[in-house]
């Protein structure tokens, strides 16, 4: 395939691209700059792990994908180090880079080290190292030094992760302020959550149905890809009086924002519900209710990327009340 400039391959690494999440939202702006500066993008990632929909969304990039069962298998560890070194030389790659630290990412690293080309690493966020903390953090110990470029979305993320490479960075989750805006249109008497429906994302619903409930919101639309059977169940028996209704993917998430009374998720979420003007209620990883954003807490969240960390939960009763209290000029003074 011919490239833009042999100079300015880079090659994104992943283990998964089935949904659209915060890494993902994220990638769909940084690979349209990359092309706007004349790099050529290319993503790998497993095909086992793969939605060609989801990859639909990343115009400004070639997917590429390669079939291994489980990367914890020496022999399929061994097959996707191949993979990538035969990727690299094929496409002519300059750069890699890898978006979370695991067993895949190590892979990557090790096939750059044969290549003898630069690694940038970026940490998205703290359910990057705390989901599997001793994997993630041997794999920086084993494989930090071979970056060339870490990247943190947080300066506690920095703090946490201890980078043992010279060069470092912190780049924010970045959204672009034309497309997230505020509007002035109907509003359904409903709540958005924006969160991929995979399993370790159900605690953080749950705990968001379960508090709308007690809060008398009448309603919840949640926008993510992935297979909401297993939720519907969780939800059903929670027994709560808040509907509960799947959107499933939605392409363009700017779009509806402006439709409901309210925004509810973490990280980038957090950054898009109030570039709309919306109140925004975080909830965490965990899946502790942490409550709206509001100018008390909005530079403590923010220095850890709206997961919630470093807040103190609140109750059910506690959300009731902030959102009794909420004004729209709330949510302006935030914004401004």
């Amino acid at each position: 395939m011919p490239t833009r400039d042999a100079k300015n391959n880079i090659l994104f690494i992943y283990h998964r691209l089935d949904g659209i999440g915060g890494i993902e939202t994220r990638w769909i702006d940084e690979f349209k700059y990359l092309y706007k500066h004349n790099y050529q993008v290319y993503l790998l990632t497993n095909k086992s792990a793969f939605d060609p929909k989801v990859a639909v969304l990343f115009d400004r990039c070639h997917v590429l994908t390669v079939d291994i069962t489980s990367v914890s298998l020496a022999t399929d560890f061994i097959k996707l180090v191949d993979a990538i070194v035969d990727t690299i030389k094929t496409h002519d790659i300059h750069v890699l880079s890898i978006h979370m630290l695991d067993l895949f990412a190590c892979a990557a690293v090790m096939a750059a080290q044969i290549c003898r080309i630069p690694v940038i690493s970026t940490t998205h966020g703290p359910l990057d190292v705390y989901r599997e903390p001793f994997n993630r953090l041997f794999i920086q110990h084993l494989a930090g030094q071979s970056f060339g470029l870490s990247i943190y979305v947080s300066k506690i993320l920095k703090s946490v992760m201890s980078p043992q490479t010279s060069m470092t960075a912190i780049v924010p989750n970045l959204i672009n302020l034309e497309t997230y805006t505020h509007k002035d249109t109907a509003k359904q008497p409903a709540w958005l959550l924006i969160s991929r429906i995979s399993a370790e994302k159900f605690a953080s619903i749950l705990r968001f149905v379960q508090a709308a409930s007690d809060c008398d919101i009448p309603a919840i639309d949640i926008a993510g890809g992935g297979d909401a059977s297993e939720l519907r169940k969780h939800i059903q028996a929670l027994n709560v009086t808040t509907q509960v209704n799947f959107l499933g993917e939605i392409k363009n998430i700017a779009e509806i924002i402006p439709r409901y009374l309210g925004v509810a998720g973490m990280g980038r979420v957090a950054i898009e519900g109030l570039a709309c003007q919306k109140p925004v209620c975080i909830i965490s990883p965990e899946g502790q209710l942490i409550g709206l954003v509001t100018t008390h807490n909005f530079e403590r969240l923010k220095d850890y990327n709206f997961t919630g960390k470093g807040v103190v939960a609140i109750d059910n009763q506690t959300l009731a009340e902030q959102l009794k209290q909420h004004t729209p000029a709330h949510t302006q003074r935030i914004y401004q």
